[in-house]
């Protein structure tokens, strides 16, 4: 089975590697009992289109008790009350699309604002070994739940001594040589899966706690241009790879 396309697919798949799963968020299919149930369990979910891309469509979902729930898309909250009400109100906000839901990750934040990780992986032609080539941090902007609504991104070492993990006692030396090797875990696996694969972006997190996590794995396509602008050596380097 290769990776194609979907977050559902790509979570399934990726699930059965031992080494993968304990990094992935608790992750179901879109329906009214497992809705229910992880908002239950978990108190904040987030709903996912299965093939959304830019973030669009994701949507965050919170209990906030008293049969009333939080329902923040983009910039833009709104708060229901009944259980009824609140799941019509999704379903007519997701359409007829396919979608996922998934614990929400209390992401490590700079000011108030949760940021994730881009990391590219690549391999040259005819080689099995991965590098990890590029990476970058994306912050959100002030009252969005998610990174991808981004103009500008920022060097990942000076995002992370600038953010919440300075409260814990992980080194951030120690948590970016976790994350490269997790990346190139990561890209290991697809690469055994999918043969053709030579360019991985991943969307990696960290949580309040300093724990890592895979939030996304994008096979097609993913954006080289930030680095362009931001580190022109970097840049060069992934074209290096993409070209041979």
């Amino acid at each position: 089975m290769e990776i194609t396309k979907g977050k559902w697919n790509k979570h399934l798949l990726m699930s059965r590697s031992p080494d993968l799963n304990f990094f992935l968020p608790e992750t179901k299919k879109m329906m009214k009992h497992t809705f229910w149930g992880m908002l239950e369990k978990y108190g904040v979910i987030m709903a996912k289109p299965d093939q959304g891309c830019m973030g669009k469509g994701v949507i965050q979902i919170s209990d906030k008790d008293n049969d009333k729930f939080l329902i923040h898309e983009e910039g833009n909250k709104e708060e229901i009350q009944g259980r009824e009400e609140t799941y019509t109100f999704l379903k007519k906000a997701m359409g007829k699309r396919k979608y996922i839901v998934q614990y929400w990750i209390p992401l490590a934040t700079v000011g108030r604002q949760p940021f994730d990780i881009r990391v590219l992986v690549q391999r040259r032609k005819n080689s099995r070994k991965w590098v990890v080539t590029g990476q970058y941090a994306k912050v959100a902007h002030s009252g969005y739940i998610i990174t991808n609504v981004v103009t500008n991104v920022h060097p990942v070492e000076e995002v992370m001594e600038s953010s919440s993990l300075q409260n814990i006692s992980i080194p951030i030396a120690k948590l970016l040589r976790e994350l490269e090797m997790l990346s190139l875990r990561t890209a290991k696996y697809i690469g055994k899966v999918n043969k053709r694969v030579r360019l991985i972006g991943l969307d990696m997190g960290i949580d309040h706690h300093g724990n890592l996590w895979i939030i996304e794995v994008n096979l097609r396509n993913p954006a080289i241009a930030p680095f362009r602008d931001m580190d022109r050596n970097v840049y060069r380097r992934i074209l290096s790879y993409i070209k041979g």
